[in-house]
């Protein structure tokens, strides 16, 4: 996949391939595929729960694209 920044464009500008969102206006995906900034990006939300207060989850995983 070809990607280079783009000169004058915003630099947090995201580049949706695929999510599922409650709200485009509230941005609270539930999972996405994104390019932002030159890089590959997961993000998978995790509701709070009760019991893992203390226990970190990473939510966002990203990987630099080459070129």
């Amino acid at each position: 996949m070809k990607h280079k920044p783009i000169p004058h464009q915003e630099k947090h500008v995201k580049e949706h391939i695929i999510c599922s969102a409650d709200d485009h206006k509230m941005n609270r995906h539930h999972y996405a595929w994104f390019v932002r900034n030159c890089r590959l990006i997961l993000l998978l939300r995790r509701d709070f729960s009760e019991g893992d207060l203390n226990i970190f989850r990473p939510a966002e995983w990203r990987w630099k694209i080459p070129q």
